[in-house]
């Protein structure tokens, strides 16, 4: 499907400036280590600014706030569609494309992400969750949630899955695919061409802000799930041409680009828009040696955003955290970072911290995922890098 998908660029005017699908060796990866992304087919200078991918605004899956008041799926009602978030609205969008078949102009693209591995714990077997469960309740109890969450939203959308046979499974899946790999942002004011975009969301290069999944003002739906907040650092993107009139919120998945992986630290490559084409752009940032993977940054993610919601663990994350539910339901969250990035409920002082930190480090070191499972190497990863975040933090405390 990849070889298939890349020849299909220059029909879909997609504009490959220096870059294939390739599969490169990731810690915990379920499939035998391995992980599908994008490899420079030659090298680039550390001076220059090379364009590897080139995505026009045609060949992009898109919706805007714009396309909010007015539902365009039977079944959907537009007073429901309305209380969607602009992330759920795409992958209704995805899934409409999907049923269409061969006959869809994206049916290359779909048949490229439906290969990919669903390594989120939504899709784990009931033996790796359990461990999960035990080693790490703030994690399992938000996936519990999500899961809830989802189960909600498609018993509301039966009126339009159900006539086309769309399963939960299924739904699960669009939903996830635009979860981690869409673009969503916020285009400028009118006039200024869009220099004032801020990368708001999603896989793919820039950063979740705010609720994902859905609207919570609607009385009938389940409520969103609340992702770290952070900025991007590096782009600058601009989404549609209609985004750049006014500020208006767009979510769009872009072929190609939205394939590239991500690491905080190593990120070699940005992702722009450049309004004279009109296209989105993958571009080189620094030195790229042939062959070598080409990496953007997601933003500043702590592994339990980065495993929930995309399916891997970055080690030696800087940005990691645990998040330790105290008795009463509040939350102790710290980092590998100074103190003054830490969440510490009021009355909690150094020694309940620390009494806390102790006792949550041997839980985690006298847990050992399942060998048998298949995500038991990734579930493995994620623990040990809970493990270095609370050592970091009770050496901080010892300070």
């Amino acid at each position: 499907m990849t070889k298939s998908f890349e020849r299909a660029f220059a029909a879909r005017g997609i504009v490959n400036g220096g870059v294939f699908h390739a599969f490169f060796s990731y810690p915990g990866a379920p499939n035998n280590g391995l992980v599908k992304g994008l490899s420079s087919s030659s090298s680039s200078s550390s001076s220059s600014s090379k364009r590897l991918l080139s995505v026009p605004t045609v060949s992009a899956l898109s919706t805007t706030e714009r396309d909010a008041s007015k539902s365009p799926l039977p079944g959907v009602s537009d007073e429901l569609w309305k209380q969607f978030k602009i992330t759920t609205r795409l992958s209704l969008l995805l899934l409409t494309e999907w049923q269409k078949g061969s006959s869809s102009s994206f049916a290359d693209y779909i048949a490229l992400i439906q290969e990919e591995p669903r390594c989120t714990p939504l899709n784990w077997d009931a033996e790796s969750l359990s461990v999960l469960k035990s080693a790490y309740p703030s994690m399992a109890a938000a996936v519990e949630k999500q899961s809830g969450d989802y189960k909600k939203l498609y018993g509301l959308l039966q009126p339009y899955v159900g006539p086309r046979g769309v399963s939960y499974d299924r739904f699960v899946w669009s939903m996830e695919a635009v979860r981690s790999r869409a673009f969503q942002g916020l285009g400028g004011a009118d006039g200024d061409n869009g220099s004032n975009f801020i990368a708001r969301a999603a896989a793919a290069g820039a950063v979740v802000l705010g609720s994902f999944a859905l609207v919570s003002s609607g009385t009938n739906l389940p409520g969103g799930e609340l992702l770290p907040m952070a900025l991007a650092t590096a782009a600058s993107l601009s989404l549609l041409p209609a985004v750049l009139q006014a500020r208006t919120e767009s979510c769009v998945l872009l072929p190609g680009i939205d394939s590239a992986n991500h690491h905080s630290q190593r990120l070699n490559s940005v992702v722009d828009f450049d309004p004279s084409l009109p296209a989105f752009v993958l571009s080189a940032r620094g030195s790229i040696a042939a062959g070598s993977e080409v990496l953007i940054s997601y933003g500043n993610r702590d592994n339990d955003d980065l495993l929930q919601y995309f399916g891997f663990v970055e080690a030696d994350n800087p940005w990691d955290l645990y998040k330790a539910l105290l008795p009463g339901g509040a939350a102790l969250i710290v980092t590998k970072r100074e103190r003054a990035t830490w969440v510490v409920p009021q009355g909690v002082d150094d020694e309940e911290i620390k009494r806390v930190l102790t006792a949550q480090l041997a839980l985690l070191s006298s847990s050992a995922p399942p060998v048998s499972a298949s995500f038991g190497p990734l579930l493995g990863l994620f623990l040990e890098e809970k493990r270095a975040v609370l050592q970091k933090a009770l050496g901080l405390l010892s300070q």
